[in-house]
C-alpha cells in the first residue's frame, strides 16, 4: 500500500516516516486512501490503509483501528505497522472517546510518550476509533495541528470503512447462498 499511497519509508531519517511526510497534503492523501481502500481485499487491509495514512500525516509510530462489533464490543480491525497478534482490548479511553464523539489526547501507558484517540462515525452513528501513539517525533507530543491534518482523512475513513464492511458482508452472504 505504501507505493499505492505515494509514500515511502525513509530508514535514514531515524523515524518510521520522514518528518517531511507529515506535511503531505491531507486532501490528496484522503483521495488516495479512498482509492486504495476501495481495492482492499479485506476489512483488515482497509483499516491498515487508514492507519498507515494517519501515521503518514502525523508521524505516529503506531496506529490501531478499532471498530464497534455488536457481539464483541470493540474489535481490532487493523494497524500500522502490521502486528502479528491483535491486541486483546482497546485503550481504556477509547469507549469514552467514541461514545461522546470527542478526541482524547494524553500520555500512553504502553511505553509511548503520547497518545491521540479519535472517534470514527458515520453521520451520528459511532463506528469505532483510531489510536495513534508516538514516542520520538521531532515535533513532540501530538497537537491540535495533528488533529487538523487528520480531519479530511477521518472524513474519508468514516465513509469508506462502513462501505468496505458492507461489501464484505454482502460477498459472504452471496458465497453462502452459492454453497447451499
Amino acid at each position: 500500500f505504501a507505493i499505492a499511497l505515494g509514500i515511502s519509508w525513509d530508514p535514514s531519517s531515524g523515524h518510521r516516516w520522514g518528518e517531511a511526510m507529515a506535511k503531505q497534503d491531507s486532501a490528496a492523501l484522503a483521495w488516495k486512501l479512498a482509492s486504495v481502500v476501495a481495492a482492499a481485499q479485506s476489512e483488515g487491509d482497509a483499516a491498515g490503509a487508514v492507519a498507515r495514512s494517519a501515521a503518514t500525516l502525523t508521524g505516529a509510530e503506531s496506529v490501531h483501528v478499532w471498530l464497534i462489533d455488536h457481539v464483541q464490543g470493540y474489535r481490532f480491525a487493523g494497524a500500522w505497522p502490521r502486528v502479528e497478534q491483535a491486541p486483546e482490548s482497546p485503550p481504556a479511553n477509547l469507549p469514552r472517546t467514541v461514545a461522546f464523539g470527542t478526541v482524547s489526547v494524553g500520555e500512553d501507558d504502553g511505553g509511548f510518550r503520547s497518545q491521540l484517540i479519535l472517534p470514527l462515525a458515520r453521520g451520528t452513528r459511532p463506528m469505532g476509533g483510531i489510536v495513534l501513539r508516538e514516542s520520538a517525533r521531532e515535533r513532540g507530543p501530538f497537537t491540535q495541528d495533528d488533529l487538523k491534518a487528520l480531519e479530511r482523512l477521518l472524513a474519508a475513513a468514516d465513509e469508506v470503512l462502513p462501505a468496505i464492511r458492507d461489501r464484505f458482508k454482502k460477498q459472504a452472504r452471496q458465497a453462502e447462498t452459492v454453497v447451499r
